[in-house]
């Protein structure tokens, strides 16, 4: 029961989310909205665990659901992040490289879609002050700590998500 009520709070993650884009309930900030939608989910999945009449004997039901619920946060964080899944193969891309590698061979990796100011925006935006990736005269490597972590991280997911590499 309990990984049932999990699931419904688990989907409301995206509806809360949805709201607070909306004119009346806007919240400007993206991370502060995701933050509240998945405090909410949580919030609901707690008060209906709690208001239910369901006998907290098992514990792996209980592990379960909390597995669910943080699943369903990681996925809301995706789905409501624009370019997400994208940026995740921008440091795979990187990863997988022996050599530091110039903007333009990372660039040239994407199969030149014409993607380069939006590569330049991710790159500057968010991984360079993330401090994951480092520039440096035109050269991108990965971080010792944050990228070779990250990057490992990425290798692993996308293992996970896609099977076996595309090449």
């Amino acid at each position: 029961m309990v990984v049932f009520l999990s699931i419904i709070s688990g989907f409301s993650l995206p509806i809360f989310t949805r709201i607070f884009s909306e004119r009346v309930f806007f919240i400007k900030s993206g991370k502060i909205r995701y933050f509240t939608a998945s405090t909410l989910g949580f919030l609901l999945w707690l008060i209906l665990v709690k208001g239910s009449s369901i006998p907290f004997d098992n514990i792996w039901d209980i592990l379960c659901g909390i597995l669910i619920i943080l699943c369903a946060v990681w996925s809301n964080y995706w789905l409501s992040n624009f370019g997400g899944g994208f940026r995740m193969n921008m440091l795979l891309k990187i990863a997988e490289q022996e050599r530091p590698i110039t903007l333009e061979e990372w660039m040239g990796l994407f199969g030149g879609l014409g993607m380069e100011a939006f590569l330049e925006d991710r790159l500057k935006t968010i991984l360079v002050p993330g401090k994951i990736v480092r520039e440096n005269e035109g050269v991108i490597t990965l971080t010792r700590g944050r990228g070779f972590f990250w990057g490992w991280v990425m290798k692993i997911l996308y293992h996970l998500l896609q099977g076996s590499r595309r090449e």
